[in-house]
C-alpha cells in the first residue's frame, strides 16, 4: 500500500461513486460483455501530455511494472494520491520507480479514476520521452461503447437512431484499431477519433443500444472500413475519395432529405480577413500582403466547394475547402457546402448548410430517418451503400485478421 501524503478522506470518492450508480448501474444490468465472443479489446488514449494525475480506486486491486509484471501494490481500496513523471521514471505517492509505467488492473466490480474522472478495465500509465504521462485504458469495445455513445448522440434520441450509432461507432472503432498495431494506442478520445467519457458518460437507453447491437460492424466487400459520420449534410453527403484518399464503395455520397430539422441546416459566417490570414498561417499557410478577396472555385456532385482561391495585394493561393474549413475552426465554417454571398470591408459573408466533413452517416438524417420510423439496419443502409452487417466474432472466426480497406494517405481521423 502506497503511504499517503494528503489526507482525503475515502468517503468523498464514495460518494463520487454512488452519484454517478444511476447511469452506470443501468448499464450493468444489461451488460453482455462478459460473453467470449464481445471480447475484442481497445487501447484508449485518456490522457496525453499529462504533467501529473489524482489517482484513487474503490475497491480490489493490483499495481504492476509495465512490461516486467512486478507486483508493486494491491489492496481493497486506494485513496487519492498523485502520479507524475521524472526522468528516471514515475513517482507514485512520494514514492520513486525507476519504472517507464505501470498497469493498473482491478476488479470487475471496483472503480479506477483519474482526476476524478471514472473508468472501465485496465489503465497503463506510461512515462513519455518529453517526462510526461501518457494513460491508455484498455478495455473490451462493448464496455468503450458504454463511455461513448452519449458523447456522439443524444440518449433523448429515438432507439433506432441510438442503435445505428452504435453499429457505426463500433465499426469506426474496430477499423481506427486495425490500423494502429503498430501505436501507442489505438483512438483518443476526442473529436479526432470518438468522444469517450468512462463511465461518466453512460447512460441507460445508450447502453442498451449498444447491447442491443452488440458485436455488429459494417463491412463492404467483406473488408471493415472507416465507417464516417458527421452532424449534418444538408441535403447531400459527400464521397469519401473528395475528402481523403480513400476509395470505398460504401462511402460515396447520397442525397438526404431527412435532416432538414437540425439546427445546423442553415448557418451564416461573418469572417474577418485578418483573421483568415493568421489562422491560414497557424496551419503552415503563408499569404505575402494582405488579403484582398476570396473566391470559390468549382463545386463538386454534393454541392460542395472543392477550392478555395484567396487573392492578396502581393500575391494568391489556392487551398482544398476543408483544409480550408479546418484551418479557420469546423464551428466557424461548419461545412464546405457554403456561398460567398459579399466582400466587403475586410470580410467575407457566407451562407451554408449543414455541419461536418458531410462523408458516411449524416447523424440528423439518421434522427429523422428514425422519427418516420425506420429501422437501424435500413438506416445504415440508406446512407452505406452496399454495406453488409457482420459481427466480429464471425469476422475473427472466418479469418487469420479481420480484413480492412487501406486508406492510401495513412489520415485516419474524423475531421469533424
Amino acid at each position: 500500500m502506497f503511504k499517503r501524503k494528503v489526507a482525503i478522506n475515502l468517503l468523498l470518492i464514495t460518494c463520487c461513486t454512488l452519484f454517478f450508480i444511476s447511469p452506470i448501474g443501468a448499464a450493468d444490468a444489461t451488460d453482455k460483455t462478459n460473453e467470449v465472443d464481445a471480447e475484442y479489446y481497445l487501447r484508449v488514449a485518456i490522457f496525453r501530455d499529462a504533467g501529473a494525475l489524482n489517482l484513487a480506486i474503490t475497491g480490489p486491486y493490483k499495481i504492476f511494472a509495465l512490461y516486467t509484471n512486478e507486483l508493486l501494490a494491491s489492496g481493497k481500496n486506494l485513496r487519492p494520491c498523485e502520479i507524475k513523471p521524472v526522468c528516471n521514471g514515475i513517482i507514485i505517492d512520494d514514492k520513486e520507480y525507476k519504472i517507464v509505467g505501470v498497469k493498473i488492473r482491478a476488479d470487475k466490480d471496483a472503480n479506477i479514476f483519474l482526476n476524478r474522472r471514472c473508468f472501465r478495465g485496465d489503465v497503463d500509465i506510461l512515462r513519455t520521452e518529453k517526462v510526461k504521462l501518457l494513460v491508455v485504458n484498455h478495455l473490451n469495445i462493448e464496455s468503450y461503447l458504454y463511455g461513448v455513445l452519449h458523447q456522439e448522440a443524444s440518449n433523448k434520441w429515438p432507439m433506432e437512431a441510438l442503435k445505428t450509432q452504435a453499429v457505426i461507432s463500433r465499426t469506426f472503432a474496430l477499423y481506427t484499431s486495425l490500423i494502429s498495431k503498430e501505436n501507442d494506442y489505438d483512438v483518443t478520445n476526442d473529436f479526432y477519433s470518438q468522444v469517450y467519457g468512462g463511465r461518466h458518460s453512460e447512460r441507460w437507453k445508450t447502453s442498451l443500444a449498444v447491447n442491443a447491437t452488440r458485436g455488429e460492424v459494417m463491412v463492404t466487400d467483406g473488408k471493415v472500413f472507416p465507417a464516417y459520420y458527421h452532424s449534418t449534410c444538408g441535403g447531400h453527403t459527400e464521397s469519401a475519395d473528395k475528402i481523403w484518399n480513400i476509395d470505398a464503395p460504401s462511402l460515396k455520397s447520397v442525397s438526404c432529405d431527412f435532416c432538414v430539422n437540425s439546427p445546423h441546416y442553415s448557418w451564416d459566417a461573418k469572417l474577418n480577413f485578418k483573421d483568415i490570414q493568421a489562422a491560414l498561417k497557424k496551419s503552415g499557410y503563408i499569404i505575402n500582403g494582405s488579403i484582398q478577396t476570396i473566391e470559390t472555385e468549382g463545386y463538386d456532385e454534393s454541392n460542395r466547394i472543392i477550392n478555395i482561391k484567396i487573392i492578396s495585394d502581393k500575391s494568391s493561393l489556392t487551398i482544398n475547402a476543408n483544409k480550408f474549413r479546418l484551418a479557420l475552426g469546423p464551428f466557424k465554417i461548419k461545412s464546405t457546402n457554403f456561398l460567398i454571398k459579399d466582400v466587403k470591408d475586410g470580410c467575407v459573408y457566407i451562407e451554408g448548410k449543414g455541419w461536418g466533413h458531410g462523408v458516411g452517416l449524416c447523424q440528423w438524417g439518421a434522427f429523422g430517418m428514425a422519427k418516420k420510423r425506420y429501422k437501424y439496419k435500413d438506416i445504415l443502409s440508406f446512407y452505406y451503400k452496399n454495406a453488409q452487417i457482420e459481427t466480429i466474432k464471425t469476422l475473427l472466426t472466418n479469418n487469420k485478421e479481420i480484413p480492412y480497406i487501406l486508406e492510401k494517405n495513412g489520415k485516419h481521423d474524423r475531421n469533424k
